[in-house]
């Protein structure tokens, strides 16, 4: 469906100059296109295999480029920039950072993203993307808990420790069950052990308590911007 836009432009006069200008290193200046035309535009002159980024002067016209932009690439994703009054008003800062923890989670997930972000979120100084990665907590089935390395594990990357797991960003622990809500998902999950071998993972729903799905794996990102240094 997106060839339907973007090979109309391939006719323009100059296109594939533009193009070649755009893949090398440097700034190419491009006047003209009107707001609702740039998704268009980026999309027709970019690699659909790499990752774009898109910056734009405030909240306002992000949001309505991110509307936009999704009719082409639906992966299209906003990186908000953290809002200190908003930020701080929020207790656990969970809203803001679940944004933007979700855009690095679809970056290290899927290639020929579009990411769009403000020159302010741009300026904001965050732990590099590897540290990120190498903080990403795996779990499948064959995965052999430590309950207690794990809990310390979970709180070094954000995680708050409580008797019953109802919140992103929380897990509980009770016995032989692990009870985790991802900051990236919809619903915490269980993990259920015997000794420490895992016997199920399952999503749950936080308000009932009841299992929703069985899964093969989970990986747990960081619910925090300030990953701790770990322990050697």
């Amino acid at each position: 469906m997106t060839k339907v836009f973007t090979e109309p432009l391939k006719e323009l006069e100059n296109f594939e100059e533009l193009k070649k200008s755009i893949s090398c290193k440097g700034i190419t200046d491009i006047e003209g296109p009107i707001d609702v035309e740039r998704p268009h535009f980026v999309m027709s002159v970019t690699d659909p295999e790499k990752t774009k980024l898109v910056i734009v002067s405030d909240d306002t016209k992000a949001t309505e480029f991110l509307q936009d932009m999704r009719l082409y690439d639906r992966n299209a994703v906003y990186y908000p920039p953290r809002d200190l009054i908003f930020y701080q008003s929020d207790l656990n800062g969970n809203k803001l950072t679940k944004d933007r923890i979700n855009c690095i989670k679809i970056l290290t997930e899927n290639a020929g993203t579009t990411v769009v972000t403000t020159f302010d979120a741009l300026m904001e100084k965050i732990p590099g993307i590897g540290r990120i990665r190498e903080s990403i907590i795996h779990i499948d089935e064959e995965t052999e808990i430590d309950t207690e390395a794990l809990s310390k594990e979970l709180i070094r990357i954000g995680y708050r420790k409580s008797v019953q797991c109802e919140e992103e960003g929380e897990f509980a622990v009770r016995g032989g069950i692990i009870d985790i809500f991802p900051l990236t998902e919809d619903n915490p999950v269980r993990i259920e052990l015997w000794g420490d071998v895992i016997d199920s993972i399952r999503a749950f729903d936080a308000a009932t308590q009841r299992s929703i799905e069985k899964l093969e794996e989970v990986n747990i990102f960081p619910a925090s911007e300030t990953i701790r240094t770990q322990c050697s």
